[in-house]
């Protein structure tokens, strides 16, 4: 990252941990985390932000899926229960 109090103010949002698996794959060294020559802080931060939106439309979508699966069941658990 070409400035650097940006990039501390991330690692103090964003765990040096968490963000590691963003840069996993760019390093040609694993061991010595030796990166690629091409290979920048704000891609790793663009790949987490873009992780972070999927994650939160994901879990979105999830939620409108369990009202809907919930409302039915307690329509059928009440259509069940007025049988009786």
């Amino acid at each position: 990252m070409k400035d650097k109090n940006n990039a501390n103010n991330m690692f103090s949002r964003i765990s040096y941990y968490r963000l590691e698996v963003y840069w996993w794959d760019i390093q040609i060294n694993k061991t010595l985390h030796i990166f690629g020559k091409n290979a920048c802080f704000e891609n790793v931060i663009i790949r987490y932000e873009f992780d972070q939106k999927l994650r939160s439309l994901l879990f979105k979508s999830a939620e409108i899926i369990e009202i809907s699966l919930r409302s039915k069941l307690i329509y059928l658990c009440k259509s069940l229960s007025s049988e009786h």
